[in-house]
């Protein structure tokens, strides 16, 4: 039994002894990203993807260390240095793993990370209608992070919180079981290797740019049930995913129609629950670190007891050629983007989606109207007129 005690007492300050392990993905809306596009917009941090997010701390590591390599930083303006330096400090473990590796490129890593975090929240309404107007009432939040990195490649990460302060979050999209708000926002296997990651579990997803998530996915949809493959060289990445979304009532592919998936829902009994499965691929080129042109196509498809459907989800499949043949039932978007670091200190970006794409407007289904989403902005870095070098 005492020698029982001393294996778990070892392994508990295994798991803890690593800060963080290396490949986490860092959520979208974190702090880090905006940081990272204003750094960018000054022309640093430039082999970090502004098109594919989330970034793992290893990536943002790594970027970093080579920004250190390649630049005298007692140069920069002042507000480049404060936000680097910041960065730094966020991921000085990461860096010191990055750095050790360079140093010894035989160097493995095997560490984790547990954490737990408990607040108590003391939290009374304003108005007469507010469930908890009456008297104050504390709500407490915990938040339990575990991770676990075997080697350099294979990472195992999962991050849940218990908010009751999200009560009264009309976004919030956890669950409520046993009087008690909890929203599992990360659970994932991933694999990495030097030109590809795949991931298992549930992650965050954002393509294109603004600074508000992109025109594909909302900022606030959170993360997704998925599994992703994502490839990349110096000048060319891919990315590839299938998720499956919440079940709902009535769900079709085009909302407008109930028809693809049977006959018309049965009044007075309630409809049989959809299951509902988003997927896509993205290419993204980087021409010189300074544009990055992208292209993208993504689905909705399901109904009542749907399974995956494997053409569909096909990463090699073209979204034109199911819509002109009209074999699947599905929702179809299609979409492109650029973003352009020139000149110096400046950041032209759009992006432009199609949704309901249609093709040949030969069916009634056809004829719906395309619906377009575009997406176009400008960032100026105006360090040096603030603070000068």
């Amino acid at each position: 039994m005492h020698r029982r005690l001393k294996l778990t007492f070892f392994f508990l300050i295994l798991i803890t002894s690593g800060s963080f392990a290396q490949n986490y993905s860092i959520p979208v809306d974190s702090w880090i990203y905006p940081a990272i596009q204003q750094l960018q917009t000054g022309g640093y941090l430039m082999d970090l993807s502004p098109g594919f997010k989330p970034y793992t701390r290893r990536e943002v590591a790594k970027s970093l260390k080579n920004l250190q390599d390649t630049l005298r930083m007692a140069t920069l303006p002042e507000a480049d240095k404060w936000l680097i330096a910041k960065l730094d400090d966020e991921f000085s473990y990461e860096l010191s793993l990055v750095k050790a590796e360079s140093a010894s490129p035989d160097t493995t890593f095997t560490g984790g990370r547990f954490s737990e975090e408990v607040f108590l929240n003391l939290a009374k309404g304003h108005y007469a209608p507010f469930k908890y107007a009456g008297k104050p009432e504390f709500r407490p939040t915990l938040r339990s992070e575990f991770g676990f990195s075997f080697g350099n490649d294979l990472t195992l990460y999962t991050d849940a919180t218990i908010d009751q302060t999200l009560k009264d979050d009309t976004l919030y999209s956890g669950s409520t079981k046993f009087g008690l708000d909890a929203l599992h926002q990360q659970a994932y296997l991933r694999y990495s290797s030097r030109y590809m990651d795949f991931t298992f579990g549930r992650d965050y997803l954002s393509w294109g740019y603004g600074d508000n998530g992109s025109v594909l996915v909302s900022p606030t949809a959170g993360a997704l049930d998925m599994a992703s493959l994502l490839v990349r060289t110096k000048v060319v990445k891919f990315n590839w995913f299938v998720a499956q979304l919440n079940p709902m009532p009535e769900f079709t592919p085009d909302t407008a129609n109930y028809g693809p998936f049977g006959p018309a829902p049965t009044f007075g009994k309630p409809d049989p629950p959809a299951n509902r499965y988003f997927t896509g691929s993205r290419f993204e080129f980087n021409i010189a670190g300074k544009v990055f042109v992208g292209a993208y196509q993504a689905a909705v498809f399901g109904g009542p007891d749907a399974p995956i459907d494997l053409e569909l989800i096909n990463p090699l499949r073209v979204n034109f050629e199911t819509a002109a043949n009209e074999k699947k039932a599905s929702n179809n978007f299609v979409g492109a983007d650029v973003s352009v670091f020139w000149p110096k200190n400046f950041n032209f970006y759009s992006d432009l989606m199609i949704d309901d794409w249609q093709v040949d407007h030969k069916t009634r289904i056809d004829l719906k109207p395309n619906q377009y989403a575009l997406n176009l902005g400008v960032r100026v870095w105006q360090c040096k007129l603030v603070c000068g070098n």
